[in-house]
């Protein structure tokens, strides 16, 4: 019976590495990925396949596709591509980095590991800003039916999105408390939402309820510092992609011309977009890359 990885719908642990690699020019990935399916995969890490990976291995994803070329919007919002992503979750940043240590070596004959990034728990559910993360996710008795795939060959499996945000809070700092709450939409003394922050508000343009279809996430991020530049790793799961793209799109003005207010403290920096396979006994379930992507087509 296929399976979540076990890492997506419990909360965060305290440590975070996220891992991103590329495909060696030349390289046979069947070898590399094969090795996933042959050992019970990681209990609390989550593994995600680019489109370019997918597609170049004649595999198919229904749903799945690269980050949108956001063009058109009122901001930049880069992109970066790579064919792996990898968050290894752990109680502390050491013990993270040794487990994604053990899995670079396992994947290096295919895979270059071309960027890794850590990220840790602050207070209880808090960005670095000090406002909650996070506070409009599903009760976990709905988070199944929002971040899992729920029928089909791919039962089980999730699509994730992950984009990396800089802070540059002096410029939040230098607001009002009032004012930084209208930002947010949230007052920050108590994480109530104001009745009418304005249309730019952070919670306006990302009201999961005010899209049709409705667009639920399950948001699973960290705060993030990294020599002098310090954010949010953003992590999200969902049945679909097109949940996150209608918010990201309305966030960046691309539906009415109003750029969320967080651009004015926070930039993305890159984004990607990812299919995370089921599991399957144990191991993950690649067979939807073909018979040489699983151990009986070895």
């Amino acid at each position: 019976m296929l399976q979540p990885q076990a890492g997506i719908l419990p909360a965060p642990l305290r440590g975070g590495r996220y891992l991103y690699y590329r495909l060696r020019y030349g390289a046979e990935a069947a070898g590399a990925l094969r090795s996933l399916t042959t050992e019970p995969w990681g209990a609390q890490d989550v593994l995600g396949l680019a489109a370019t990976l997918v597609t170049r291995r004649g595999g198919e994803v229904e749903g799945l596709r690269s980050f949108p070329d956001l063009s058109d919007s009122q901001t930049a919002v880069p992109w970066t591509p790579h064919d792996l992503w990898v968050w290894v979750r752990a109680d502390d940043i050491g013990a993270a980095m040794n487990l994604g240590r053990r899995l670079t070596e396992k994947l290096k004959a295919a895979f270059e590991l071309v960027g890794a990034s850590s990220a840790h728990l602050h207070g209880h559910d808090q960005d670095l800003s000090s406002y909650h993360d996070g506070t409009e996710n599903p009760e976990p008795d709905e988070a199944p039916g929002v971040a899992l795939i729920q029928s089909g060959p791919l039962q089980g499996g999730s699509f994730v999105a992950v984009q990396r945000w800089e802070h540059h809070l002096e410029h939040l700092e230098a607001k009002s408390q009032q004012e930084q709450d209208l930002v947010i939409g949230r007052r920050l003394v108590d994480d109530s939402e104001i009745e009418d922050p304005g249309a730019a508000a952070h919670i306006k343009r990302t009201e999961q309820e005010s899209f049709e279809p409705e667009a639920h996430l399950l948001r699973r991020s960290l705060p993030f510092v990294e020599g002098f530049a310090y954010g949010l790793e953003f992590v999200c799961f969902a049945s679909s992609l097109d949940a996150f793209e209608v918010q990201l799109r309305r966030m960046v003005g691309c539906e009415d011309g109003i750029l969320d207010a967080i651009f004015s403290f926070s930039s993305a920096i890159n984004g990607g977009y990812y299919f995370c396979p089921p599991v399957k006994e144990g191991p993950l379930d690649l067979s939807f890359l073909g018979a040489k992507f699983t151990e009986k087509g070895a």
